[in-house]
């Protein structure tokens, strides 16, 4: 049996003290700033595993342990009316608990994103989100071929994050989501006439967020905004991708 060959400690030292990438030296500013965007990414992806655990454990984990209780106040239920009510309450609690996590499941992933594209997608988002909302106005010009699937992700991700937005700190009355493009780019842009913000301000992690997932795929993402004057996001990204 052959033993493994290991460097010299002195090659592992030198190893160790070689550039980062590019003859890049781990001290330059090149490497501090992609420091920074891989603390920011992991920012991001803390706060919406955050997210994700609230929603499951407020949500979901409340309903199953209301299931269990009434499966387990139907056992010593000897009335016949009183156990038809229990069993009432455990279906519908049980349908609420399945809509749960349907709803975590299109946060996860948009179903027609794969089978139908990007425009179906959105307008799947759009309705869904917007089913009880403001007016809602969908401008969606097809795209001239389908875009690579990390940017159809990332658009999908962007435009849900900004409707999400618009619903729950502008009060708008109206959103408008657009999408079209422009030579080899993709071009979204979710408006409302909501409140705004002031752009100065420290952005929150659902606009970080948002500018990370242009930038993974080669895009950038601009935000309009001002306070009393509404908010515009609009983001650019290669169809193709990176």
């Amino acid at each position: 049996m052959r033993r493994p060959h290991w460097p010299p400690p002195c090659r592992l030292r030198h190893t160790a003290a070689m550039p980062t990438a590019a003859g890049q030296d781990p001290a330059t500013p090149a490497a501090d700033a992609l420091r920074a965007l891989v603390a920011r990414l992991i920012a991001v992806q803390e706060a919406e595993f955050h997210a994700l655990a609230r929603a499951l454990h407020d949500d979901i984990g409340q309903q199953l342990a209301a299931i269990k209780l009434g499966a387990m106040a139907l056992q010593e239920e000897d009335e016949p009316d009183a156990r038809a009510e229990l069993a009432a309450d455990i279906i519908a609690t049980a349908e609420q608990t399945v809509a749960a996590l349907r709803e975590l499941s299109a946060r996860l992933r948009p179903p027609p994103l794969e089978a139908l594209g990007l425009e179906a997608a959105l307008r799947w988002q759009a309705e869904r989100l917007f089913r009880d909302g403001p007016r809602l106005a969908l401008a969606l010009t097809p795209l001239p071929h389908r875009a690579a699937p990390a940017v159809e992700l990332a658009c999908a991700r962007i435009a849900e994050e900004a409707m999400r937005n618009a619903l729950r700190h502008a009060g708008a009355s109206e959103v408008v989501v657009s999408l079209s493009s422009a030579g080899a780019e993709l071009l979204l842009e979710v408006a409302d006439d909501g409140a705004g913000f002031a752009p100065e301000a420290s952005p929150g992690s659902g606009l970080l967020a948002m500018r990370e997932r242009a930038a993974q795929v080669g895009g950038h993402v601009a935000i309009d905004a001002a306070p009393g004057a509404g908010t515009r996001v609009r983001a650019r990204m290669p169809l193709s991708g990176r």
